[in-house]
């Protein structure tokens, strides 16, 4: 037993040298990476997790407390219309993480393109791409989400499109620097003295490069994408009800904090637990795929 104490607590105990850097390192990403994944499971398999249908309504059950209060079959107990917020909470993460994997999924291919061509065309292409991303910049978030929102009319498709026309830009900026600096590089020179096509030396030769600067800034904007829906829903601009999202649920929930606190925290706890682990293992992942991070 004290061998088995001792393993555990060298495992997280940091050592002086690097080696034991790298050691705590490796075990303090754990934690996020096991929140992720136990998010990513229960939104995979959270229809057949739910203990109630998340839209049943029983008003005789509104604002019931949950396990504290000795109920385990509402455990997380119930909002104003007496729908389990146990069952919304599950339902809440398979919509949230479908709609932030949607939504980054379309501005990354959109940012990624511009980008590209922007970097390895130059000229009047590069100078169109620029300005649309210096305006997609220069206008605040929320402002212009909710104007689209309320322009395109509410629902899931429409929301997507919205997000991913506010975070194209980012990707396109990004991409559109590192173009610049591996068209110069020897192996693009030669592609080109070759006589190969310009579509193929982007998509063969410089693609591949900038491959791991997208899978981080992806990363890093699920937990954005994240907040962002959740506060258009807060707003009454988001996902329209009765789909369970959790930006929705803390909005429900905020006008009865004092008596039925419960309605609103335990999907805030959800949104923060989803948007700190994220971008911990976007920090992560960015030391991994960076050499010049990983060297140092």
């Amino acid at each position: 037993m004290n061998r088995i104490i001792r393993k555990v607590a060298k495992w997280w105990r940091p050592e002086p040298n690097a080696i034991g850097g790298k050691r705590r390192r490796l075990s303090l990403i754990v934690i996020p990476a096991f929140i992720l994944a136990v998010f990513v499971i229960v939104g995979i398999f959270g229809p057949w997790m739910t203990p109630h249908d998340p839209n049943e309504q029983d008003i005789t059950m509104r604002y019931e407390p949950g396990f504290w209060a000795g109920d385990w079959s509402h455990p997380m107990g119930t909002d104003a219309l007496g729908r389990d917020v146990f069952s919304r909470v599950i339902e809440g993460t398979r919509t949230t993480l479908t709609f932030s994997a949607l939504a980054i999924a379309l501005a990354g291919l959109v940012g990624t393109v511009l980008g590209l061509m922007a970097g390895y065309f130059g000229s009047w292409v590069d100078v169109v791409v620029m300005r649309l991303v210096d305006v997609a910049l220069s206008v605040p978030f929320i402002l212009l989400a909710m104007v689209l929102t309320v322009a395109l009319g509410p629902g899931f498709a429409n929301l997507v499109i919205v997000i991913a026309f506010l975070l194209w830009a980012g990707y396109a900026r990004q991409i559109r620097g590192e173009t610049l600096s591996i068209k110069n590089r020897d192996f693009v020179a030669l592609a080109k003295v070759s006589g190969v096509s310009a579509p193929r030396i982007i998509i063969r030769h410089i693609f591949p490069n900038v491959r791991h600067t997208i899978i981080v800034l992806a990363t890093l904007q699920v937990g954005y994408v994240i907040l962002l829906e959740a506060a258009l829903s807060f707003l009454g601009v988001g996902i329209p009800p009765p789909t369970p999202v959790w930006g929705t649920m803390v909005s429900d929930g905020r006008t009865v904090l004092n008596s039925a606190w419960w309605v609103a925290t335990f999907p805030g706890i959800a949104i923060s637990l989803v948007v700190l682990s994220l971008n911990l293992f976007g920090d992560w992942l960015r030391d991994k795929l960076d050499p010049k991070l990983r060297q140092v």
